[in-house]
């Protein structure tokens, strides 16, 4: 097949070689032109118009150019492809060669105009036919902070103390529904909301489930007071209550780093964890019904990779009081410890919170 005349005549074609075509002429071969003539031709007269207008630009408007024919410039340059782009600006180099003097004296010889760009008109066009209106930000902004908030006063060692908190019982899809409910009209949708919600600074939840009692009495007293000299009185009350706590943390990360050093010291954490109620169910009937409590008291050895120790207890057995905290401390002791030798002793600090069954009477 390869030897028939049309297939043997049109692979010398392709090939660029000479060839017979069916009426008898000899066709001579392809070859590569050097240079294209055209493309060249092209170029030189891109970029003599560049320069050419650029010059009578310059003649005519001494100093600088104004930003109407720097816009005609900008939009001429990037009307031509990419490739003619290129030989403008290589040409334009080469035949003025720019220096930071004559640059400066072209334009007054101040490096602000010299520097100057065009203005910018990005998203002033005011073309965009599907646009968020204003108006519409505005409203949903306004209607997330008429949630009542909860301050971050319990957070301090976090650094975001201006974030706020809203209720837990709240979500960002009830938010929504609620903005719909109140502005059926609005064409808003959820992903605008959640954006604009992530903007506020806002949590759901409070900020700790076990507050302080003293913090939530002095939160209470600054809210009620009418007079700045009150809060001030109340802020710097405030203020000293979160130090002595933050003091009695790096206590115990000092005794924590102490008990590492030395084999007789032990430090302990202890916490009253929250009433377990049983059975535990969610139908309503539940809730109308005796329930037994369940309590538990959560011993954790600091410094160590030791488990912690969990000792549980109902309300049948017992309350809880100071001796059932003391027994279970002993407990524990006899179950991690050794007796002691004669003439040897260990030292143990326990840390907790103000819980007063806890440590205040034992």
């Amino acid at each position: 097949m390869n030897e028939w005349k049309d297939r043997a005549r049109k692979s010398l074609r392709d090939a660029g070689k000479p060839y017979v075509n069916r009426r008898g002429e000899q066709k001579r071969g392809k070859s590569p032109p050097k240079e294209c003539f055209i493309a060249q031709k092209n170029k030189n007269a891109n970029v003599t118009l560049f320069l050419l207008r650029e010059r009578r630009a310059r003649r005519h408007v001494p100093g600088s150019l104004t930003d109407q024919r720097k816009l005609q410039h900008f939009t001429e340059f990037y009307a031509v492809s990419y490739e003619r782009q290129q030989a403008i600006i290589l040409s334009g180099l080469e035949q003025h060669k720019v220096i930071q003097e004559k640059l400066g004296s072209q334009s007054e010889g101040t490096e602000q105009v010299v520097r100057s760009p065009l203005e910018d008109f990005t998203g002033k066009h005011k073309n965009r036919p599907h646009s968020i209106h204003p108006a519409v930000r505005e409203g949903i902004r306004e209607h997330i902070l008429s949630f009542p908030r909860q301050p971050n006063h319990y957070s301090r060692m976090k650094g975001d103390v201006e974030r706020e908190y809203l209720s837990p019982d709240l979500n960002l899809l009830r938010m929504f529904r609620l903005y719909k409910e109140n502005n059926p009209a609005s064409t808003a949708k959820f992903w605008l909301y959640r954006d604009i919600f992530k903007q506020q600074n806002l949590s759901f939840g409070q900020p700790r489930s076990d507050t302080c009692a003293k913090c939530d009495a002095l939160f209470s007293k600054l809210v009620a007071a009418t007079t700045d000299g009150e809060r001030l009185k109340i802020t710097a009350e405030s203020e000293l209550h979160h130090r002595k706590a933050e003091k009695a943390y790096t206590q115990l990360q000092a005794d924590t780093e102490w008990a590492k050093a030395n084999d007789d010291c032990h430090v302990i954490c202890i916490d009253m964890q929250g009433e377990v109620f049983t059975p535990n169910l969610t139908h309503s009937n539940v809730y109308y019904q005796r329930q037994l409590a369940n309590y538990n008291l959560c011993i954790q050895e600091m410094g160590t990779d030791k488990p912690p120790t969990m000792c549980l207890w109902r309300e049948g057995i017992a309350h809880r009081g100071s001796i059932k905290v003391a027994s279970c401390l002993l407990k524990w002791a006899e179950t991690s410890f050794a007796p002691l030798v004669q003439a040897k002793e260990r030292k143990l600090i326990i840390y907790s919170d103000r819980c007063c069954g806890q440590n205040n009477n034992w």
